[in-house]
């Protein structure tokens, strides 16, 4: 079957060299930069495997050599592109049943959650395998997890790197991998940071080979870069710290790159692997207010060498106090997430939009454990109302909606089992602040039921418009979807659901999308 683009090689050159946007200083300054894939696929040419890397590759070397009629040829020669980015093209016949289905299960439907460091659990699984497991049972496409080289907190079962902890059943996360998921982020420190070039590379490698030909995605990055660039919450940045990051990151993304560029032929294409750095930011909103202050976008990400892939955002800031009304939400959280993409400087190969949002959540209670009160609809009304475990599911719900009308590849609730202890001042006794999908006697909370919902019908929605048209949806539709979905889950009287920008289709495809 033959699938014909509709895309111009004016968007396609745009993809490569990255989106600019007049509203994005930073890369509006930037001249349009033509691809040059030897810095992050060095050995294309010489391997011969350009194809493998799906058309938009292929045809923007094309395009660097001058050659429009060639780069068009490209195009025309494959037919990876088509499955890359399915529904935004003619097709000459329908998909079989069995590609469908593949493509289905495939299908970023943009919403996860995550297990790190919880205070409970319920089988004898390793945290973050008990975590996958009902979080695929649940419909989740992406877990988040750390990817630790020991088990417990006694530190048994010791990986002497990276990669032997990614390959250790014992520790569980080969068996995490190995689960019907088809993207993972985690947190990656390597054992010995003297040696963190090849412990990244090992660890790219272990991930490209092992998995070639399921499609899968691997984002590799930290924890919250501003804090841990400084000693505590209120401290100026630590330039050691800075220093200590930059060349961290800075290895791990060219151990990445290079990994991807040796192993050209497993990457790329509908069953290619897909592997990418990210680098976390957590705050945002004072840097957008004041430009002379400090913080992990402007001292850290600038510096990484070669540029990170991606930026992820733990959001907490936010909804910090929970004074935010939900009509306040969707403005803030999308200038916020406008301000960081403009940051990620320019990289071929590497899909647009470069941010998504690492975390995100509401809680039931305070560290004293109070209730926590609750935030409004709408501004100026429902002040001093409890948080409720039903006001933390609508709420979860209209955040996750502003984040996919923005365009977040992923947005990632913190988190699946809680990981966070208060104390009541007066009697002592402990309690959990509520942190969860899933409480701490088992039961799933009424957040997890609602994002179990619309796992459920993104499933049904693939698969309707599947046998109806023969293809499924490209982003632009399903993100529209997806945002009436999420709003009707939110439930939220007099508050217009968030309007869904459209995205470059085109921009969004680069090296096999998200």
């Amino acid at each position: 079957m033959k699938l014909r683009p509709r895309l111009s090689v004016a968007l396609l050159l745009l993809a490569a060299g990255g989106v600019i946007s007049q509203e994005c200083p930073m890369k509006a300054q930037m001249p349009l930069i033509k691809p040059d894939f030897a810095a992050c696929y060095a050995k294309l040419r010489s391997s011969g495997a350009a194809a493998s890397l799906g058309t938009f590759e292929a045809a923007s070397m094309q395009l660097e050599s001058g050659s429009d009629a060639a780069a068009a040829g490209a195009l025309d020669a494959s037919d990876s592109l088509g499955d890359s980015v399915v529904g935004h093209f003619e097709a000459d016949g329908a998909l079989s049943e069995a590609e469908l289905r593949n493509s289905t299960d495939q299908f970023n439907t943009l919403v996860g959650s995550t297990q790190i460091g919880v205070t409970y659990t319920f089988t004898s699984d390793p945290s973050p395998l008990e975590g996958a497991r009902r979080l695929a049972a649940g419909g989740a496409r992406v877990h988040k997890f750390s990817l630790k080289t020991w088990s417990d907190e006694e530190r048994r079962h010791v990986a002497p790197s990276l990669a032997e902890a990614a390959r250790s059943p014992d520790l569980g996360y080969s068996r995490i991998f190995d689960l019907p998921l088809s993207r993972y982020v985690f947190w990656a420190y390597p054992v010995n940071n003297d040696n963190a070039y090849q412990e990244f590379y090992d660890l790219a490698v272990h991930l490209i080979t092992k998995y070639a030909g399921t499609g899968k995605s691997f984002y590799i990055g930290h924890w919250e870069g501003d804090w841990s660039i400084r000693n505590n919450y209120k401290d100026p940045i630590i330039p050691s710290k800075v220093d200590h990051f930059v060349r961290q990151l800075s290895a791990m993304q060219k151990a990445i790159d290079a990994a991807k560029a040796e192993h050209a032929h497993l990457i790329g294409g509908p069953d290619g692997v897909k592997i990418w750095g990210y680098a976390e930011v957590n705050r945002v909103l004072k840097s957008m207010r004041d430009p002379e202050y400090k913080c992990f976008i402007n001292q850290v990400v600038p510096a990484i060498d070669p540029p990170i892939d991606f930026l992820s955002y733990s959001n907490w800031e936010i909804e910090e106090e929970f004074e935010r009304s939900a009509d306040q939400l969707g403005p803030v959280l999308q200038a916020a997430l406008d301000f960081i993409n403009c940051h990620v400087p320019p990289k071929p190969c590497v899909p647009e939009p470069r941010t998504f949002i690492g975390e995100f959540g509401y809680f039931l209670r305070n560290k004293n454990c109070t209730a926590l009160a609750a935030p409004p609809v709408v501004a100026g009304t429902g002040a001093g109302q409890p948080t409720t475990p039903e006001v933390v599911a609508s709420r979860s719900m209209w955040h996750l909606a502003n984040a996919v009308a923005w365009g977040s590849p992923m947005t990632l609730f913190w988190q699946l089992y809680s990981n966070e202890k208060g104390s009541d001042p007066e009697t002592g006794a402990a309690c959990d602040r509520g942190f969860w999908l899933v409480d701490e006697a088992g039961a799933d909370a009424p957040v997890f039921t609602k994002m179990q919902s619309y796992f459920s019908s993104a499933e049904d929605y693939l698969k309707d418009f599947a046998a109806t048209n023969g293809r499924l949806p490209d982003l632009n539709a399903f993100r529209r979807w997806a945002v009436a979905r999420l709003a009707a889950l939110a439930g939220y009287e007099g508050v217009a659901p968030p309007v869904v920008r459209e995205l470059d289709l085109s921009a969004a495809a680069v090296g096999g999308g998200h």
